[in-house]
């Protein structure tokens, strides 16, 4: 079937984006993380999981033979409570926000319909390939009766900021990378992106090739507060790479506008210091704004960092004065190179 309807994200602090949070465990049979691990990972996951679930309702997915473990862990958690979803998928991966599917409204219609676009995980570029999480955006919304989105191109949600007002903010280096979109023009793309996310203006920074797993997502640099304001992460001048990376995306955004001609207010938080030693093979993401909104609250890293972890709190209840901020300890996600938001994915509410 050729879905015709013209679709658009909401901005994620918009009060009708979230409905239910989608996260998940690793599953038993991931090859990605070492058994130690994966028990460090859960007990955060389950931490980020109890402080959404005062604001909203959280699914979790769950491999079959754990689905016991993840009812003892939540006999006890917040007003909305966590809906586990068994799967079995075996080696399921916990980044839901670039494994799940991308959720947006239609528009044009009689009513607004909830849509899922599987933009076609295939591993971050090829490097954790797994035949069973690329197809579970699709398998997702086919459990939940969500009408699917198809799309020529290859990406992952924390690839995407938007305001919902018609403004995208991307990496080049996540997109228009050839080990996701190696024979997609930068024009289909482009059109594809307005087509899917309702927006009629995206500005491009650079991102950063190779460093990390994610090639630069968006998610760890810079994220709307509100429309016409962002929020940027700021690193250390210790890291050479990060800071010169910084540096452009604010001089970009600095002489920007949005889709509705608005000049950007700029605001920064600086990165936090990991506590405690580094493993050599850390993938380390220690940045403050990969949180995630729900429905009057902010849900923020804490690194341990005493003095990042309060300028960090205290800067969000600046930006977001109407929302409690919650922050949550993370130690082995950060290892891993993620966040909050890169483990989290909002269902809206059409």
């Amino acid at each position: 079937m050729t879905i015709r309807a013209k679709f658009y994200m909401p901005y994620e602090g918009n009060p009708s984006c979230h409905g239910k949070i989608i996260m998940s465990w690793p599953g038993p049979d991931n090859p990605n993380y070492e058994k130690c691990r994966i028990a460090r990972i859960k007990n955060e996951l389950i931490a980020i999981a109890k402080a959404i679930c005062h604001f909203q309702t959280v699914i979790l997915l769950v491999h079959s033979t754990e689905v016991p473990e993840a009812e003892r862990a939540f006999q006890h958690s917040g007003r909305y409570g966590v809906e586990i979803q068994p799967t079995d998928v075996s080696d399921l991966e916990f980044w839901m926000r670039d494994v799940a599917p991308t959720f947006v409204i239609s528009e044009g219609t009689s009513r607004s319909i909830l849509h899922g676009v599987d933009f076609h995980f295939n591993g971050w570029g090829g490097r954790y390939p797994s035949s069973n999480n690329t197809i579970l955006a699709k398998d997702f919304l086919a459990d939940r009766g969500i009408p699917h989105v198809e799309t020529s191109v290859v990406l992952e949600g924390g690839a995407l900021e938007t305001d919902g007002e018609g403004t995208l903010l991307a990496t080049e280096s996540s997109i228009f990378n050839p080990n996701r979109n190696p024979s997609v023009s930068r024009v289909t793309i482009e059109k594809e992106l307005c087509r899917l996310l309702g927006v009629s203006k995206i500005i491009w920074l650079p991102g950063l090739n190779d460093y990390e797993v994610t090639d630069g997502h968006i998610d760890i640099w810079a994220r709307f507060v509100a429309p016409g304001k962002i929020v940027l992460n700021k690193p250390s001048s210790d890291n050479e790479v990060l800071r010169a990376v910084y540096d452009t995306n604010k001089r970009i955004l600095s002489q920007a506008t949005d889709a509705k001609g608005r000049r950007f207010g700029l605001f920064d938080i600086h990165e936090a210091r990991l506590d405690g030693p580094i493993p050599s093979d850390a993938d380390l993401c220690l940045s403050y704004v990969n949180y995630v909104l729900v429905n009057g609250a902010v849900i923020a890293p804490r690194f341990g960092d005493e003095k990042a972890d309060n300028l960090a709190i205290q800067t969000l209840r600046r930006l977001f004065p109407n929302r409690e901020v919650v922050q949550v300890y993370l130690k082995e996600i950060v290892l891993n190179g993620g966040g909050i938001h890169c483990v989290t994915q909002q269902i809206p509410i059409p």
